[in-house]
């Protein structure tokens, strides 16, 4: 395995995925991560998961701030790579970069492409209720998530997933596949497909604003936005024109909603009242006479908490308004 890998990654996936290529024996020259950020209320400097790994490997690791820049081509040259690998990077590879080693770049892309194309493709398959979602490598040409698919590895979307935790299984996933499939790259034996333009789909980076809970969407819908906007940017609504986050849903069934007698017809209440709020249930009424119970949730300024000990300041009846508190600036959203 003498041929020289350099590994792009930036974020916790991509550092599973160079931890196991690494472990395989492959040759990787160097790591390349992004430049590390202040994080934390007080803004300290944190390493990027990819340098934290690549230097407990004993991995030399380069952060440059820039691709495009005359220092960061000549350093490439210099480290002269016959594969590029990345992982989550999260910038665009200039076209140079991609043409000058031997083998190319291939990327590491966490959906079965070419759907979900783009910066958040494991967030959006939760959104929109996906049942399976999958990882595919892939050959990297001057368009995003455009190129050849070399091969790909499926798997079922579990009901307890969040944004956090598939992401995390992806990642092994990827970290168990990767490494057979690049010996059967580097052999000749993948033979890359090109991908159906007709089937393309994008999806953007989330945005805070991403997070506001329509109450007239079914209670599936809305759990389903819940798991995957959690941790980044977080589900929430509007009570009394603050933000309430919602960390934790479920549907409620017909058959618990039978067995609760008190309900009557609340089920058919404007969608966001709350129908029930007692230590065994906090339920919101929700869009096709369907109904979410609330699990986990924060009230502004306070801390989180399980649902049955917030209940008692939800009263039944009340109406969450879905809107942006007033007098408060959108949030512009962020990558995790």
């Amino acid at each position: 395995m003498s041929w020289r890998i350099l590994f792009m990654g930036t974020p916790d996936f991509a550092a599973t995925v160079l931890k196991s290529i690494a472990s395989f024996g492959f040759n990787i020259i160097c790591a390349v991560s992004q430049p590390d950020k202040p994080q934390g209320r007080h803004h300290r400097m944190t390493p990027t998961p990819v340098r934290l790994a690549a230097e407990a490997l004993g991995l030399p690791v380069w952060q440059p701030s820039s691709l495009k820049t005359p220092e960061s081509w000549e350093y490439l040259q210099q480290l002269a790579p016959d594969l590029i690998v990345t992982a989550a990077y999260g910038r665009i590879l200039p076209p140079a970069w991609l043409e000058l080693p031997r083998f190319g770049a291939v990327n590491v892309h966490a959906s079965l492409l070419p759907r979900y194309r783009g910066a958040a493709p494991v967030q959006w398959s939760l959104i929109n209720a996906d049942q399976e979602t999958g990882i595919s490598f892939m050959q990297m040409d001057r368009v995003m998530d455009h190129g050849p698919v070399l091969s790909q590895h499926h798997l079922l979307i579990e009901p307890e997933d969040t944004a956090e935790r598939l992401m995390k299984r992806l990642a092994e996933l990827a970290a168990a596949t990767l490494p057979t499939d690049l010996q059967l790259f580097f052999a000749g034996r993948l033979r890359p497909l090109p991908q159906d333009e007709q089937q393309a789909s994008y999806v953007h980076l989330l945005k805070r604003e991403d997070g506001l809970i329509d109450w007239h969407k079914t209670a599936g819908a809305i759990d389903c936005l819940v798991r995957g906007t959690n941790p980044w940017p977080g589900a929430y609504t509007v009570l009394n024109h603050k933000n309430l986050k919602i960390f934790q849903t479920a549907v409620v069934s017909k058959a618990e909603q039978a067995a609760y007698q008190a309900l009557d017809q609340a089920d058919q209440a404007c969608p966001g009242t709350v129908v029930r709020a007692d230590r065994q249930g906090l339920w919101v009424s929700c869009g096709q006479g369907t109904l979410l119970s609330l699990q986990e949730l924060q009230l502004e300024g306070r801390r989180r908490l399980p649902a049955a000990e917030v209940a008692h300041n939800l009263k039944t009846g009340l109406c969450f308004n879905g809107q942006q508190p007033a007098n408060r600036a959108q949030g512009t959203g962020a990558s995790e």
